[in-house]
């Protein structure tokens, strides 16, 4: 056991460094009030709480009869989350949602002694643990893996955006179960010309990386750990969605310059023309000029290929009506990087905004000032 302060801060920092860091506690976030919308994990992903039911049409996009059929566990364990403010009178528990393998909750805490979001799931784990144990028949065996997620809502509004991710879940979850080809992340992928010369050929889009080479090969050095490679260390990347959208006639590629600010209507308008005309638009929907042209597109129900910031982790899947677009077979989302967890996301670097827009052209086959002509 370790004696001294050295020893036990030895311990905890070797224990934080195996954690995943969705399950890190930021410092900066005040546990002791707010809004909390916590997420977690039955042990081993065994699906003990429930099952999903009802149907989705693959012809008219129409999921029907959705919801989760709660075993006598899942039942239990949503009536001890309701039960949270008997315990905690500080606490108002807002919604909750049980899936076969985890669970979603959403509360608020008032400020009160002694009172944090730690505490008040670490009581409602442990009643969750004496529901397992008696009605499974285990000794002492947790339900859940240690810790939990969380994210911290600041608004009324996001408060119900999770409320309604909450109560889609099930239907999402039919969904990627019964079209498990537009949900498949295919990894380390090729194209014999996205290369290390190609990936330069974008950095040199920025001036000043174009007129000096060794700042040049410094920006490559720095995006380099984050590039995904394949085992011979060659550039490659991850797909998910429908991957023939890369086959189609014409693909166009889309990105706005700060230089044609002025024109944004102009080109805004020149682009949803093309994809009317059944053109798919490549882009990494970067600057908030392209990600207003992404909600046109989707809300038209037009065809996109979306180069993404960041790699695909394990259980990754579009969100929002992405999702459903990827489901709908008209949209295909491509990342050449690897990913990483971020609690609190970076706004994206210069040199890789350069390499994904290269990546947007060299899909499409064209430059981007194409919309001019």
């Amino acid at each position: 056991m370790p004696n001294s302060y050295y020893q036990r801060k030895a311990c905890i920092d070797a224990r934080l460094a195996h954690t995943p860091d969705a399950l890190k506690r930021s410092p900066k976030t005040d546990y002791t009030s707010g809004y909390f919308f916590v997420t977690l994990n039955v042990r081993g992903h065994k699906p003990l709480l429930g099952s999903v039911v009802g149907h989705y049409d693959r012809t008219s996009c129409q999921a029907t009869g959705v919801g989760v059929r709660l075993s006598a566990l899942g039942e239990k364990i949503l009536q001890c989350w309701q039960h949270i403010p008997k315990y905690h009178p500080s606490v108002q528990v807002i919604d909750a949602q049980v899936m076969p393998e985890h669970f979603h909750g959403l509360l608020h805490l008032d400020a009160a002694p002694n009172e944090t979001l730690g505490r008040v799931v670490r009581g409602f784990k442990l009643g969750c643990n004496k529901i397992y144990c008696a009605l499974c028949h285990q000794e002492k065996a947790p339900l859940f893996t240690r810790g939990y997620n969380e994210t911290v809502p600041i608004t009324a509004e996001e408060v119900q955006t999770k409320i309604l991710y909450i109560r889609a879940n099930p239907e999402r979850r039919l969904i990627k179960g019964q079209l498990a080809d537009c949900f498949t992340v295919y990894r380390d992928q090729h194209s014999t010309n996205w290369t290390t010369d190609r990936i330069l050929q974008g950095l040199r889009h920025d001036y000043r990386l174009a007129q000096d080479k060794e700042t040049l090969q410094q920006a490559l050095a720095d995006i380099q750990p984050k590039l995904l490679t394949d085992k011979q260390g060659q550039p490659a990347l991850d797909y998910i969605g429908k991957r023939t959208l890369l086959s189609a006639p014409r693909k166009l590629p889309l990105v706005c310059h700060r230089a044609d600010a002025q024109r944004f209507a102009e080109q805004s308008a020149v682009v949803m023309r093309e994809a009317a005309r059944g053109a798919v638009i490549v882009s990494a929907f970067i600057s908030k000029q392209e990600r207003e042209i992404l909600r046109q597109l989707l809300d038209g129900g037009y065809p996109v290929v979306e180069i993404r910031d960041n790699g695909f982790g394990k259980t990754y899947k579009p969100a929002g009506v992405s999702f459903y677009a990827c489901a709908q077979e008209r949209l295909l989302q491509i990342t050449p990087w690897a990913y990483h967890y971020e609690k609190d996301p970076q706004p994206v670097s210069r040199p890789m905004c350069m390499v994904m827009n290269e990546l947007a052209r060299l899909i499409s086959g064209q430059p981007d000032d194409w919309w001019k002509r």
